[in-house]
């Protein structure tokens, strides 16, 4: 399918959301309904899509276990959100900000997959893995707003001490003046549609 390609406030320039869409729309219901009303996370286009490695590599961490939150309200799961504190990030765990997620090395950069549905984590901790091989499904667990794949590319295991660096995405088309693109390299940015080739 299509994704949106977003870097909310809060996030690194590098880090970025991948959100389903199904023509201009996230989800099978109105706008209001998600500010003000709740909407199940299964009328979420993303919600239980698969995901692949997104390439070759070693898994580091593979994290399953935090439940994903039935229901999406906007403006209560923003203040959720806003709730988790700076101290959150002392304790050095992962898990209320990245949900279920998997921590991939690739040579000498670390791949940071997040917001995986509860259950759905297939590798192994120390086990290899080959780009395409499944990884898990889009969830809606840890902080995250709605049901979404976050991705992120660091110089080093730890979340909370490496950079995060800039990366290309290969096997994609990009939607750009009005017509879809064979696929080439494409350093992901705010805005971008996407779809696999």
């Amino acid at each position: 399918g299509e994704w949106d390609v977003h870097n909310p406030p809060g996030h690194h320039p590098n880090a970025f959301d991948f959100i389903a869409k199904r023509g201009k729309k996230p989800f099978a219901r109105s706008l209001l309904s998600w500010l003000v009303g709740r909407i199940p996370v299964t009328a979420w286009f993303g919600f239980g899509q698969p995901v692949s490695s997104p390439c070759d590599g070693v898994v580091e961490v593979a994290h399953d276990g935090v439940p994903d939150r039935p229901e999406t309200n906007l403006l209560r799961d923003l203040l959720r959100v806003l709730r988790l504190r700076k101290n959150e990030f002392a304790k050095g765990d992962l898990s209320p900000f990245a949900g279920n997620h998997v921590i991939i090395r690739h040579k000498d950069v670390y791949v940071l997959i997040a917001h995986l549905k509860q259950g759905t984590v297939r590798p192994l901790a120390g086990k290899n893995i080959a780009a395409g091989e499944p990884v898990g499904m889009v969830g809606n667990s840890g902080a995250s707003l709605a049901p979404h794949l976050h991705l992120q590319v660091m110089d080093g295991p730890d979340f909370f001490t490496a950079r995060v660096l800039p990366f290309t995405i290969s096997g994609a088309e990009v939607f750009a003046n009005g017509e879809w693109r064979d696929p080439c390299e494409i350093i992901p940015a705010k805005g971008m549609k996407l779809r696999k080739a």
